[in-house]
């Protein structure tokens, strides 16, 4: 509604259009937020739409290729998701996630990213939680901890970043996430945003054997403050465990994901087809189940490196968080210099 003033598409102001390029598959969006809807975790709405783009008198209507529309995180996003008004959305931008900033919002303000107006009762939880976080030493009360955070939510959220090895995000960078607070009890919690790089296929953390196998007991990569501090409280560590265990049992199930890939491939691939190469032949290899020989880059960025073949993740992350729990493999701590 930039230029036309109230204008909307299906009760949204303004779209988020996803180019999907990263991604050979052009479903790791699609599956990840689709998986973390399962779980329980508040994800955006999306759909695929095949964008062309013309302006009268000047450019010739031109086919721009397969996006993915996603709901931009608003008051809207809020209130679908947390099920009615007074609920807030953030997004925030940082690897000290919930490190005290002192008693005034403003130091807070530009690395946390609103989206939602916040009440003061709001920002002062913020930092309440903060300070709690950052004095938090060896093991904390669950009374405490509960005081401040939605502890399912937490459990849910990181054990679907870990199976997902999804390391474009809070388990790394500090981006690509998002954080809200309950309508009336303020209680912190997360919702994902941007897995074009889950299913273990960021390039830049590691090799794909090392995401395979990274660790479920220490998932992050390099200092994280707020990660490393909550995977210290016996109470969460626990409970993120059982969800690991529950998920694997019940969501992480290579069969149906790979069932889940194949029909959403099969309705996507006549549009992929008419996009140049070499996208089309990416993308059959990024959604086969059988191992495809591809060439190798050393830049982990090059557009021609190996398409992700997203079903054999799949299947060897099944196998490896299953022998972690076990106790029959260690899991790889993934370094930042790597």
């Amino acid at each position: 509604n930039e230029h036309v003033k109230g204008q909307r598409l299906a009760k949204q102001e303004t779209l988020n259009f996803h180019n999907l390029l990263a991604d050979r598959s052009r479903v790791s969006d699609t599956m990840g937020y689709r998986y973390f809807k399962q779980i329980g975790v508040p994800v955006p709405g999306t759909s695929f739409v095949e964008v062309s783009a013309e302006i009268e008198h000047v450019f010739q209507p031109s086919l721009l290729g397969l996006y993915l529309l996603v709901q931009k995180p608003n008051e809207s996003w809020s209130v679908n998701n947390l099920g009615k008004k007074g609920g807030a959305l953030l997004k925030p931008v940082t690897i000290d996630l919930l490190k005290f900033l002192g008693e005034d919002w403003a130091a807070y303000e530009a690395i946390y990213g609103s989206k939602t107006k916040l009440s003061d009762a709001q920002q002062k939880h913020i930092m309440d939680a903060s300070r709690w976080v950052t004095n938090l030493s060896g093991s904390a009360a669950d009374e405490e901890f509960q005081r401040y955070f939605d502890v399912d939510n937490l459990a849910r959220f990181f054990a679907g970043q870990v199976l997902l090895s999804n390391f474009d995000g809070i388990l790394f960078n500090g981006q690509n996430f998002l954080m809200t607070l309950e309508p009336d009890t303020h209680l912190i919690g997360f919702a994902p945003w941007d897995l074009d790089h889950s299913w273990g296929e960021f390039p830049l953390t590691g090799t794909l054997k090392q995401r395979i196998h990274a660790s479920i007991h220490k998932p992050w990569i390099g200092k994280n403050f707020f990660v490393e501090k909550l995977f210290a409280i016996p109470s969460f560590k626990k409970r993120y465990l059982q969800e690991i265990q529950d998920q694997l049992d019940k969501h992480f199930i290579p069969e149906q994901l790979n069932a889940d890939i194949d029909h959403i491939a099969g309705i996507i691939r006549p549009f992929v087809q008419k996009e140049p190469a070499p996208r089309p032949g990416k993308f059959e290899i990024a959604v086969n189940a059988e191992f495809v020989p591809q060439q190798d880059f050393d830049n982990p960025m090059d557009p021609n490196r190996p398409a992700h073949q997203i079903k054999r993740f799949i299947n060897d992350r099944h196998e490896s968080v299953r022998a972690q729990l076990a106790g029959e493999e260690e899991g790889v701590v993934i370094t930042f210099d790597q």
